[in-house]
């Protein structure tokens, strides 16, 4: 017996030798810091060292005891027991002393050459990324960081590639949140709960609004810092609301005066009164291309406005395909095909070619993310700058609520990054007080609360005053679930043959909730 208890002690004390040697720094770390660190792995060293001068002598008492009487061995017993209590404690002792060198090596300058990879969406999100990179690397010399674009409609599959290959070929991701379910169960990434411990971004933990939430996983782990985001807003040409003709002939048509819409009726009411294809203009300009990534997003952004709430009950199960459901896809069917209020290569249009369509001057009101704010007032975008103006999504009056639809970008390190301290440094950089505000250059959204209310931001681009009390309303999401990407791809393609016309809107919806049952029951999505 003694011998099975001193084989357990060796172990532990071999295990905690290789724990204390093995805590190598970073090369991120200064000198004073590591001295500091080494110094704790070496008096952990040496706790070890007792411990095993321990249960050598453990071992002696535990021969002598063999052909001694019951006192004898309860003394060996108990001399054992103490032993591997030191032993356990120096282990513990050599895996803090590992920790805090880990914490200090990501505190400080690289002093060794290190290339960090990261990816994202083709848009302003790489651009702004490209900013904040420049500066870390003008920070920190011996830091290469090398920025891969890609389109949206290959971004998910291309990162899952990288991501289960499990080769660190890529450090950091710029993820949705609608993927973070997917990446997070799978364990892709990297928990950042010890890191922020250690080395917190400023302000934490009031940093980001209280609605920013999916940058968790389901274990309760923090894995990404917000890094681009902004509600969607419905813009209007503020020239065009305000003109007096204008205004005149809305009155005499309409009976009541023209303003930026609250209702759904008195939205199509003012895009039939904009509508004029002769003059190159019409009502309003829509996103509503298959496989593109704001199909299914505006589904789940109307359905609150007709009534139909989350879309699901308190046991996550579907409940979109009823009236207000029903209604909320007819209604985005019919501003095509019967009020003709929005063009037919709206069909074909993702954000940014709708978005384009509205800066261009060739739409009365368009809903889109937050970037269109910005992008309206910058000369390398916007034909429409000085002419834009915002204000919350329309509802169906008595039934529906103004909803802010929650997705946002996150920077998150692969769990398999071969300089996770590194790039962790970087994002919480890129996330900081003053290089957040760098996306805002390239016409993106910095996510901090402190941009949001920058007075120089807010001067330049008054809507930011929009976002935190949007997200102290009605939020909604598409189902948080790591099969996201089969989900939208259901709910898209039923969404697309109401818009060409092959179904009617409650076939549809029926059709999707039953597709999709199986896929929420398989996730655990709907409590049984």
């Amino acid at each position: 017996m003694y011998k099975k208890v001193l084989l357990t002690i060796t172990v532990l004390v071999l295990l905690g030798l290789a724990v204390a040697c093995g805590a190598q720094p970073q090369p991120t770390a200064d000198t004073g810091e590591l001295s500091a660190a080494q110094t704790a792995a070496a008096e952990a060293e040496a706790k070890l060292a007792e411990a095993q001068s321990a249960a050598a002598t453990a071992e002696a008492k535990a021969q002598e005891a063999a052909s001694a009487g019951a006192e004898a061995q309860a003394e060996a017993q108990a001399a054992v027991a103490t032993a591997q209590a030191e032993a356990e404690a120096a282990k513990a002792q050599a895996e803090e002393a590992m920790k805090q060198a880990e914490q200090a090596a990501s505190s400080a300058p690289a002093s060794e050459p290190v290339t960090l990879r990261a990816i994202g969406f083709e848009s302003c999100i790489v651009d702004g990324l490209k900013l904040q990179a420049d500066a870390y690397m003008k920070a920190h010399p011996n830091v290469t960081i090398e920025i891969e674009a890609t389109a949206y409609t290959n971004l998910h599959d291309k990162q899952v590639i990288e991501l289960a290959s499990g080769t660190g070929n890529f450090d950091i991701y710029s993820v949705v949140t609608e993927w973070m379910p997917e990446y997070t169960s799978a364990g892709f990434l990297e928990p950042l709960d010890d890191y922020v411990a250690a080395d917190p971004p400023e302000d934490w933990p009031n940093t980001w609004t209280k609605g920013f939430k999916f940058q968790y996983g389901a274990d309760g782990k923090l894995y990404g810092f917000p890094h681009h985001d902004g509600p969607q807003l419905l813009y209007y040409r503020k020239d065009l609301f305000e003109d007096p003709d204008n205004q005149a002939a809305f009155k005499a048509e309409y009976g009541y005066d023209l303003a930026p819409p609250k209702t759904w009726d008195q939205f199509i009411d003012i895009a039939k009164f904009f509508t004029r294809p002769e003059e190159d203009l019409w009502g309003t300009v829509l996103t509503a291309k298959f496989g593109e990534q704001q199909l299914a997003h505006d589904f789940w952004l109307l359905l609150p406005g007709f009534g139909g709430g989350t879309g699901f009950d308190e046991n996550g199960y579907p409940t979109f395909n009823k009236q207000g459901g029903v209604e909320a896809l007819q209604f985005y069917s019919d501003l095509i095909n019967k009020y003709k209020v929005a063009p037919e290569a709206s069909l074909t249009y993702g954000i940014p070619e709708a978005g384009d369509f509205y800066l261009s001057g060739k739409a009365a009101m368009h809903w889109n993310w937050a970037h269109i704010g910005a992008y309206a007032e910058l000369e390398e975008f916007s034909s429409i700058i000085g002419k834009n103006a915002y204000t919350v999504m329309p509802k169906v009056e008595g039934v529906g609520q103004n909803a802010v639809y929650a997705s946002y970008w996150v920077l998150a390190i692969a769990k398999d990054s071969k300089n996770k301290q590194v790039a962790y440094d970087f994002i919480k950089f890129a996330t900081d007080k003053e290089h957040d505000k760098l996306l805002a250059e390239v016409g993106c959204i910095p996510s901090r609360l402190s941009s949001w209310n920058d007075p120089q931001l807010l001067e330049k681009f008054p809507f930011y005053a929009t976002f935190q009390p949007s997200y102290e309303g009605f939020i909604t999401s598409s189902p948080r679930i790591p099969e996201y990407e089969k989900a939208d791809d259901i709910l898209q393609r039923y969404m697309s043959q109401v818009l060409a016309g092959e179904t009617d809107a409650q076939s549809a919806l029926d059709a999707a909730v039953e597709e999709l049952i199986p896929l929420l029951e398989e996730n655990g999505a709907i409590k049984k």
